[in-house]
């Protein structure tokens, strides 16, 4: 019988790149499973206990729907905004309680030229402005295209949201929506916090009290960022994110003016010629401009996206992206 031979072995250097190209294959399959598990599995998250949720919110929950008792915070606010009758049209909508009005705007030429979109708005009842998760579940790997989830709320007016599944841990912070506490988590990044009374806010990680913020009355809240402008509605400079944030990205982010009247913006990138995106200094300057005292980024890039009346009114660069939740404006009863 002959003797078996056995493939040689790589000698000298070769060995030593065989070995590092084995352990980069290893670390990039375990990562790609770590990612795959967390992130695209459907995994339903667990609520905090009624206990906690008890010790936080002291601030008395929103009364039903259609509720009599007592005035709503906003009501008899901007009058002259509001119609008896429900008027739309491709770029605006009136009816009882909301008044909206979508336009586009531009910004240079050629490669450098940005196209966004802000969406104008005023409401007399703080029900209007919810939230809501893909597939209706809190968790992570559910994701709808935001023209569904927006037919499924029957939202006037919809944008993408926080993708607060995919926060990364130092920075998951506080999930408030529709006026349950979903999450009480620390974090590094600054806080959006929109209040019963309408009024909307922005802290910085040091500044934010999960406690304190339910006890005035906390009904929604996004954990992305950041900030956009200062306590003196001036654009920002410096800003609480990481680098790749800062660079020039397509844009959502939410703005606000005084309780009941708000604004969505989005702003188009990634697409030579028709708009190359925004850094987070051109945003905050769109703020700024606007007249809005606060301002908040949220997650842009592909997840960028704006409906109305379940029609998408921008123009992304990945068009049949899916988002996992979305905040918007719809009628209540």
């Amino acid at each position: 019988m002959h003797p078996i031979r056995l493939p040689k072995r790589p000698k000298g250097p070769w060995r030593a790149v065989v070995a590092v190209l084995l352990d980069v294959v290893i670390t990039a399959g375990i990562a790609l499973s770590v990612y795959y598990f967390n992130y695209r599995v459907p995994q339903r998250f667990a609520l905090p206990s009624m206990a906690e949720q008890g010790t936080l919110y002291a601030g008395g929950p929103l009364q039903p729907e259609g509720s009599s008792a007592g005035s709503l915070p906003l009501e008899g606010k901007f009058a002259d905004r509001f119609s008896d009758t429900v008027t739309t049209t491709d770029t605006s909508y009136r009816s009882k309680d909301l008044s909206i009005t979508v336009t586009a705007h531009t910004l240079g030429k050629g490669s450098n030229r940005v196209a966004y979109y802000v969406a104008d708005v005023y409401t007399s009842n703080i029900r209007c402005f919810r939230t809501y998760f893909s597939q209706d579940t809190y968790g992570s790997g559910f994701e709808e295209h935001l023209t569904k989830m927006s037919r499924d709320v029957q939202a006037v007016l919809a944008m993408n949201g926080d993708s607060y599944c995919y926060n990364h841990q130092h920075t998951a912070g506080a999930l408030i929506r529709n006026g349950t506490v979903y999450r009480a988590e620390p974090t590094s990044a600054d806080v959006c916090v929109l209040f019963q009374s309408g009024e909307m806010k922005t802290y910085s990680p040091d500044q934010f009290d999960l406690q304190q913020v339910m006890q005035e009355g906390a009904y929604q809240s996004w954990t992305f960022g950041p900030s956009l402008l200062d306590a003196q509605g001036k654009a920002l400079s410096t800003f609480n994110t990481w680098d790749y944030i800062r660079k020039v990205h397509p844009r959502s982010a939410i703005g606000y003016y005084e309780p009941g009247h708000y604004c969505f913006v989005v702003v188009d990138g990634r697409q030579t010629g028709y708009s190359r995106g925004m850094t987070l200094e051109e945003l905050a300057q769109v703020f700024d401009d606007l007249g809005c005292t606060a301002a908040y980024n949220l997650d842009g890039g592909h997840s960028t996206f704006m409906t109305l009346n379940h029609q998408v009114v921008n123009h992304p660069y990945k068009p049949d992206h899916k988002i996992v939740d979305c905040l918007y404006f719809g009628e209540v009863s």
